[in-house]
This record gives structure tokens, sequence and C-alpha cells, in this order.
């Protein structure tokens, strides 16, 4: 049990810098949401190929498949970005 627990923070760890978005938007002077209102959604598409193309190179591996979660996690942290723009 604590071997599962352990392994799904590490997975939170990968998705940790989209969450400093909204932090590093403010940071550089996009104060406003209406300023990078044009990524909302683009961070969900530019994501879906980056998606197919990572799971065609890397298929066979086991970071893609236990890691990674087969595209799920660079999904999410795509989600997350958008969420954060808001």
């Amino acid at each position: 049990m604590t071997e599962t627990k352990s392994e799904e923070w590490r997975h939170l760890l990968l998705v940790a810098p989209w969450l400093a978005l909204p932090f590093l938007r403010i940071l550089f002077g996009y104060g406003s949401s209406i300023d990078s209102a044009y990524l909302i959604p683009l961070i969900p598409m530019a994501m879906f190929p980056l998606i197919i193309i990572s799971g065609q190179l890397y298929r066979a591996t086991p970071t893609w498949s236990m890691m990674l979660k087969e595209g799920g996690i660079i999904a999410l942290g795509g989600l997350l970005g958008s969420l954060g723009l808001t």
C-alpha cells in the first residue's frame, strides 16, 4: 500500500510546474487574463499532437506506460495550464 502512495506522488511532481503558471504569468507582467486568453484553447490543442507523437516514439518503454500513464499526465498538465490562465 505504501508503494502505491509513493508512486502517486511522483505523478504530481510532473504536474507541479503547470501549477506555477499563474504565478509566472504575474511575475512576467501578464496580470490580466485577457492578455493570455488565446493560450486557453491553444495549450490543450498543442498537447494532443505532443501526446500522439510521444506515444509513437516511447510506446514500449515502462516510463511511458507507468510514469506518464500513456499521456494522461501530459494531458493533465495541459488542462492545468489552461485552468491556470483563466
